[in-house]
């Protein structure tokens, strides 16, 4: 009867009891608990009894209990001796109950051991877990495991093997802790090793495993009647299922290996490998290994298998599923193919086809991130006989939808399998698996992706098998691809010679008869993979993209009758093509990196009085069949033909396969003939743009005509650069000279925002369209360059040197004959529209070509939009006639507007004027290019000589100067000339008087200052310096003074051109000289004193011509000025007396007589403007103040003088200071 044994705890006894449930009570009862041993609740053995758990069903809970380590010892029960509660009394209870299932129950942490060996477990157990538990007991058998609770369990004991699977419900299961070996299969017939229920959780560590069970075997039928059909072998068993759970895995999951068909007349299929890990919104960790089970082998047929009967099952994927979450450290690989099955020995009969590999992983809409190993499994060899079965393909590295893949570790393909090699007819090889395929992916990879090799074709007695072509690196559909590592597909196959059965790595060797014919002639080599092939991707490379290289050809062979006799004879194998570097239709590239086709094989040797086989081509670096857009920036290749082989006396076949040649490197210096094109555009609707850096090896070439509209050739990019046009040729080159050669291409454009510069002499007709940047046709140092062709500027601009031999229509963009000065050449008619512009460079040589640019046509010119020139620094003459345009078909229509520097607009107006045959320009100035305000600066340095006077002479009135002994004098003034010219004053004066009487003195002094005159935007500042003599001659209440001096200035001007925002600056220097009279007489009456006053000054006054620097074209002369002035004034002064203080009020008139304004010459290139400065006043009102203090021999005052005029008002003031000795 079957029974559950359940280990309690009961509370009330305090003892451990085995409660025996029956598994079905006839009246739904549960029998009597019997006691089988009495421990204190304190004992050890009572909670090691319950720490053998792991998932509950129904579980009465044990009391919880702190974690510990426990060693149960042996115990008596009724006089027997027995491990009384212990894992080794559970199990031999169970064993000896068939149908039993062992369950433990456990709220505690604790670790197991046991002092004895444990009985084989050989019934279910369940472990129900509430916390943390590990058994460091081995347990072996065929019993199967479950676990529930929210605990985990580890399974610890070395040596540990459970060959009855798992299943986790919850919480986690552990196997191993790092140190030993733990071992979880599941020997039922396809049977799941591990299955993870959502939310639970795996963890495999150091060489523990798990793994499904093996597919069983197919039946057999009788092997000799006709019409019996072997039974398909079953499905290899999944490693481990997974839910919504994780598995973290340290050690091995694999899959189980497919069944073997059955025997019969017509043999079953070998039965597919089961997947290491299969989950579903998992999380899987990878850090040691995960492989897919093994292909099983076909069934042994006696008839010919022409639908495939005894063909090996394919490899199991080493992880697939969807949704999840995979990062692997270590490897993952697919299962190998089973091999195909034999069939009888004769020429009628097919062996069976060759399995294929299962896949590294197939994920759909899942997130991997590799940086270990991820490998696709080799195909399997297929079956042996008359006609041999084909080999299976290699498995991919990666496959599957919507998944993302962060690289950077390895993802490969497998290997295809290799051909039969013990058949009449051999079987033809497989091809490798690609490295990634799939739809809608994408990829990150600084890592590698290769394609796997092809499989090698065989000798045969009759017809050789052909070798496999190489796997694409990447392959899909509507995928993105961001690579910064390599890319390879896989190299084609070679060929295999000598007994090759068992190098296909398929599902184990069938025993079968040895290679009894080899035929003479070798085996062709198969073409290398693509490095990337698909529709509609989205790809960026900076790293290395290289299609794989064909597979060698064979050697001609040795005539073989089993194993003995000889011969010499046969053909030597052609190799095989290279792959492309990339490939596919509506894709995008940018390329920053380098793609290269892969290089062809080798030809075989041939037998003397036989042909030599030849070198297979070089692939395309890239191919495109349609609507496809490439952007290179770096290095785009094809590969290298291989080389031919040669007519000797080959070695005889023998040993191992021979591989396919090594890649080779192709500079951009190389010069071979046999290169393969760069680029190959079929299909229509494609564009190739070059950007700066871009290189090519090999031609590119275009076939698709108008098809779709034709293909575009682009200069873009925001990185100027350059192009030949001499590499565009008219016929499709058939050799590669060194030099890259396009044709073929229906549209010509210049995009981006950089410049390209074309050079050479194009023989082509190629229509050209400038909508972005500027496309120059020959700089400065390729005048010659010449453009066969028209050109249309919708955008952007079109300049150069050279010449354009059709017809230039400017819609929108902008035509700029020279880029620098020079001259571009139209054979054909110029159009301009309304939107158009025509820039045109000047400089003071109106010499076309050398001193302004100009476009020269040689048909009509039709003009309209836009004339703007860039007027170069210079001094421009006048009346200066520059030849814009010359149309030798003649001009027709105007410039609708006339544009040049916004700044220089202010100051310069262009004037064009139309011709014939000729657009003409001269510029003349406007008001705003001359400085009015600078002569004002003069009439400023006269107001300052006047100041200059006065302090010499000093004051007068009751407090009058004599001017005796040494004496010092500060003064500053300020005021306004008119039209806006203000001006500033200050300076200081000293001197020495001598009393020549004692009523005379004489006396000399010295002065300096600086004047400033503001106008606008100028501003003028004059330093004079001279020395001056004086005489004062005083008798009662009259005064009289005058003076004489001379003296020298400099003078600094500055200009600002606020459009421009720049500064003109001048400096220049002059001289002076001057004489003054004062008379003045001064009635007392008490404190208080009157004085009327009258006096004169004259100023003569030379000022040398200057020229401003800054802005040349704008840069003015001004010329020499002179200057006669003279000033008069009268009036009455009134002071005061008392104590130390004397102060005073005067009012009076003054003006000025001779040059109150004067007229400079200002010249502009050629152009020459009189300007005349503000006048100062006839006559004025003036008044002042001032008071003085005198204490013993010092003495000082402070003044005002201000005037009042006609356009005219000046203040003044002074600070005087004087000791006496």
């Amino acid at each position: 009867m079957n029974k559950i044994y359940r280990l309690v705890w009961n509370r009330t006894l305090g003892v451990v009891q085995v409660a025996t449930e029956f598994a079905k009570a006839s009246r739904g009862g549960v029998g009597a608990s019997r006691s089988v041993g009495v421990t204190p609740p304190h004992s050890r053995l009572a909670q090691a009894c319950a720490a053998a758990l792991l998932l509950g069903v129904g579980a009465t809970a044990l009391p919880a209990m702190a974690a510990s380590t426990y060693t149960v010892t042996q115990a008596s029960d009724n006089g027997n001796t027995a491990t009384v509660g212990t894992l080794s009394w559970a199990i031999a209870q169970a064993n000896s109950d068939p149908g039993s299932t062992i369950q433990f129950d456990f709220t505690g942490a604790t670790t197991i051991t046991e002092s004895g060996a444990l009985p084989s477990l050989d019934v279910a157990t369940v472990f129900s877990m509430q916390a943390d538990v590990t058994i460091q007991a081995p347990l072996s058998g065929a019993g199967s495991l479950s676990a529930s609770g929210t605990g985990s369990l580890a399974l610890a004991g070395d040596g540990t093997t459970l060959t009855g699977g798992a299943v986790v419900h919850a919480g986690s299961l552990t196997l191993g802790d790092g140190t030993g070996s733990v071992n979880v299969t599941n020997s039922g017939t396809g049977a799941t090793g591990i299955a993870v229920a959502d939310t639970a959780a795996l963890q495999v560590m150091g060489s523990s495993t798990g793994s499904g069970g093996s597919g069983a075997a197919g039946s057999d039928a009788d092997y000799y009647t006709k019409g019996a059909y072997g039974g398909a072998g079953g499905v290899g068993g999944i490693g481990v299922m997974a839910g919504q759970s994780s598995v973290d895995n340290a050690g091995t999951v694999s899959g189980g290996t497919g069944g073997v068909g059955g025997t019969a007349y017509a043999a079953g299929a070998g039965g597919a490998g089961g997947a290491g890990i299969q989950g579903a919104g998992s999380t899987v960790d990878n850090r040691g290994s995960i492989a897919g089970g093994v292909g099983g082998n076909g069934g042994k047929s006696y008839t010919a298998n022409h639908n495939g009967d005894g063909a090996g099952g394919a490899g199991g994927d080493g992880v697939g599923g969807s949704g999840l979450t995979f990062t692997n450290h270590g490897s993952v690989a697919g299962g190998a193919g089973g091999y195909g099955g034999t069939a009888g020995y004769t020429v009628g009969n097919y062996g069976g086809h060759g399995g294929t590999g299962g896949a590294g992983a197939q994920l759909d809409q899942s997130s991997i991130a590799n940086d270990g190993g991820i490998v696709g499994g080799v195909g399997g060899t297929g079956g042996f006989t008359g006609h041999g079965g084909d080999a299976g393909n290699g498995g991919d590295g990666l496959a599957g939808a919507g998944f993302t893949l962060d690289n950077t570790g390895r993802v490969e393909g497998g290997a295809g399998g290799y051909s039969s090699s013990r058949s009449y007819y051999a079987g033809d090889a497989g091809s490798g698996g690609a490295g990634v395929s799939g739809s809608g992916f994408s990829v990150g990879n600084t890592g590698t992706i290769t394609g796997g090799i092809g499989g090698a074709g065989v000798h045969a007695f009759a017809t050789p098998g052909a070798s496999g072509s190489g796997g694409a690196g990447v392959i899909g559909s509507d995928f993105t691809l961001d690579n910064a590592g390599v890319i390879a597909g896989g190299a084609g196959g070679g060929y295999c010679t000598g007994d090759c059965y068992a190098a296909g790595s398929g599902g184990g060797e069938v025993p079968g008869i040895g290679p009894s014919f080899s035929e003479a002639s070798g085996v062709a080599g198969s073409s290398g993979g693509s490095g990337v092939s698909g529709s509609g991707f989205q790809m960026t490379n900076a790293g290395t993209v290289q299609g794989g290289n064909g597979g060698n050809g064979g050697n001609a062979g040795y005539t073989r009758y089993y194993g003995s006799g000889s011969g010499s004879a046969g053909d030597g194998a052609n190799g095989g093509a290279g792959g492309a570097g990339i490939v596919g239709t509506g894709m995008t590239l940018t390329n920053t990196g380098t793609v290269q086709g892969g290089n062809g094989g080798n030809g075989g040797d041939g037998y003397t009085g036989y042909t030599a086989g030849t070198g297979g081509a070089g692939g395309a670096g890239v191919v495109s069949t349609g609507n496809s857009t490439i952007i290179n920036a770096g290095l785009i290749a094809g590969g290298v033909v291989g080389a031919d082989g040669t007519l000797a006396e080959p070695t005889a076949p023998s040993g191992p396969p021979v591989g396919p040649s090594s890649a080779g490197v192709v500079t951009a210096a190389a010069v071979v003939s046999t290169q393969a094109d760069a680029v190959d555009f079929s299909g229509g609707g494609n564009t190739l743009e070059l950007r700066a850096g871009y290189r090519f090896v090999g031609n590119v070439l275009s076939t698709s005509g108008t098809t779709n509209g034709g293909d575009t050739l682009a200069l873009g990019g925001d990185t100027d650069g350059s192009f030949d046009l001499s590499q565009i040729v008219m016929a499709i080159p058939t050799t590669y000279n060194g030099s890259p050669r396009y044709h073929g291409f229906a549209t010509y454009t210049k995009s981006g925002s950089g410049m390209w510069t074309l050079t050479g002499r194009s023989t082509a007709t190629t229509d050209w369209t400038v909508s972005a940047g500027k496309l120059e046709v020959g700089d400065a140092a390729h005048p010659d360059t010449v453009l066969t062709g028209d050109v249309t500027v919708t955008g952007g601009t079109l300049g150069g040197h050279g010449t354009i031999t059709g017809t230039v229509s400017n819609m929108s963009g902008t035509v700029m004959p020279g880029g620098s000065v020079g001259i571009l050449a139209l054979a054909g008619d110029y159009v301009q529209g309304p939107n158009g512009t025509l820039s045109l460079e000047i400089t003071p040589d109106p010499t076309p070509g050398t001193g302004s640019s100009q476009l020269q046509v040689g048909g009509a010119a039709s003009l309209d939009g836009t004339l703007a020139i860039m007027v170069d620094p210079g001094s421009y003459l006048a009346n200066t006639s520059y030849d814009l345009v010359h149309a030798a078909g003649g001009v027709s229509g105007t410039f609708a507007t006339t544009t040049f520097n916004p700044g220089f607009a202010v100051y310069l107006t262009p004037q064009v004027s139309y011709g014939a045959n000729d657009v003409t320009l001269k510029l003349s100035p406007n008001a705003a290019a001359y400085a009015g305000g600078y002569p004002n600066y003069a009439s400023t340095v006269s107001l300052g000589m006047e100041q200059t006077f006065d302090a010499v002479l000093g004051r007068m009135g009751p407090t009058a100067q004599g001017r005796q002994g040494a004496w010092g004098q500060m003064m500053a003034g300020l005021g306004g000339l008119g039209q806006g010219s203000r001006y500033q004053l200050n300076g200081a004066a000293a001197g020495y008087g001598h009393a020549i009487t004692d009523r005379f003195v004489l006396g000399v002094a010295l002065s300096g200052g600086t004047t400033t005159t503001t106008v606008d935007a100028m501003q003028v500042r004059a330093k004079p310096f001279g020395g001056f003599v004086y005489g004062i001659w005083r008798s009662g209440g009259w005064r009289v003074s005058g003076s004489l001096g001379t003296g020298k200035l400099k003078q600094h001007s500055k200009r600002y051109l606020a459009s421009l925002g720049g500064m003109q600056t001048a400096t220049g220097g002059g001289h002076y000289a001057g004489a003054a009279l004062r008379v003045d007489y001064t009635v007392r009456k008490g404190i208080w004193s009157f004085t009327p006053y009258a006096g004169m000054d004259n100023v003569n006054a030379r000022y040398d011509a200057t020229q401003e620097q800054g802005i040349t074209l704008l840069a003015l002369h001004y010329g020499k000025v002179s200057q006669h002035l003279s000033h008069y004034q009268a009036g009455l002064r009134i002071g005061a007396e008392w104590g130390h203080w004397q102060p005073w009020v005067q009012a009076g008139t003054e003006g000025w007589r001779g040059d109150r304004a004067i007229t400079v010459t200002e010249r502009l290139g050629d152009y020459r403007k009189d300007v005349t400065s503000s006048a100062l006043p006839g006559s004025a009102l003036s008044g002042g103040a001032g008071v003085t203090w005198k204490a013993g021999r010092w003495d000082a005052t402070l003044s005002w003088h201000g005037a009042v005029g006609s356009h005219y008002h000046g203040n003044r003031g002074m600070l005087q200071a004087r000791y006496s000795w």
